[in-house]
């Protein structure tokens, strides 16, 4: 055990030159201390970055009515009508940036001239003249009884009921409904702007309307879709309204039995709902 304690003595003698020399390292003396310290360029590249806040285009809801006038084509192998109508459309608009979603409804008037066939009844009077027995009475002469009648002439007037037909093209107004859904872009031009619309619409023709057609197209169907294509201009009022106004083309999906398209144009007001 003696042996063990005389070598870590050993030891920790041979150790102390050693923690001498760390402690001056540690305490050194001022004036025997010198320092170069080396100057370091640095070269920083700058980097900006610019960050623009993106705001998304809120939705904006606009309720619209207006006038308009269009011309209608209904056409088959035995049927040929064109009309002038009147429109009065009643638009509901949902806008988000440059594009929109329409829909609404469209009451049309139309007019067709159609041949209508009348019934003229003339009476014509027919006179004759008829001699009629108006007495009877005897005289004698020597005895003879003699028969002695009295006529008299008179006018007889007969009429007649003549009956003519008179065909002519008279004017009769009907009525058409359209449920149209259309998107749409909008270029803007400060205030100004320019559209264009494409969709589907659907058609529905009033009862007398539907009499009228089934005429010549009895198993028709008088409920059906068109394409819908449309192109308008138009200027901001205000925050809450603008005007504008198009042109929009419909044509029928099925030709058969009869073929239908029309070429609208309307003035429209817009007021802004949010």
């Amino acid at each position: 055990m003696k042996s063990i304690y005389i070598l870590t003595a050993i030891l920790v003698l041979a150790q102390l030159p050693v923690l001498s020399q760390q402690k001056e390292l540690l305490h050194p003396v001022a004036d025997t201390l010198y320092v170069q310290q080396d100057t370091i360029h640095k070269v920083v590249e700058v980097i900006k970055y610019e960050y623009e806040y993106y705001d998304p285009e809120p939705f904006e809801l606009f309720v619209g009515a207006g006038v308009g006038i269009s011309k209608a084509t209904l056409k088959s192998d035995v049927f040929d009508k064109n009309t002038f109508q009147s429109a009065i459309p009643l638009v509901l608009k949902l806008k988000k940036g440059n594009f929109h979603l329409q829909t609404g409804l469209l009451y049309q008037n139309l007019s067709f001239k159609i041949p209508v066939t009348e019934i003229i009844e003339t009476e014509i009077a027919h006179t004759t003249t008829q001699t009629v027995v108006v007495d009877t009475y005897y005289r004698y002469n020597d005895g003879d009884p003699i028969e002695v009648v009295v006529t008299k002439e008179i006018e007889i007037t007969e009429y007649e009921i003549v009956q003519e037909e008179i065909t002519a093209n008279k004017k009769k107004n009907y009525s058409s409904i359209k449920i149209p859904v259309q998107l749409g872009y909008d270029i803007l031009f400060n205030k100004f702007f320019v559209s264009a619309d494409i969709g589907a619409g659907y058609n529905m023709f009033t009862s007398d309307a539907q009499k009228y057609l089934n005429e010549d197209f009895p198993e028709a169907d008088h409920h059906f879709f068109t394409y819908e294509l449309g192109v308008g201009a138009g200027y901001t009022l205000s925050k809450k309204f603008y005007l504008d106004c198009g042109i929009n083309v419909s044509s029928k999906v099925h030709s058969d039995p009869y073929e239908y398209s029309s070429y609208n144009f309307s003035v429209r007001l817009f007021y802004k709902l949010f």
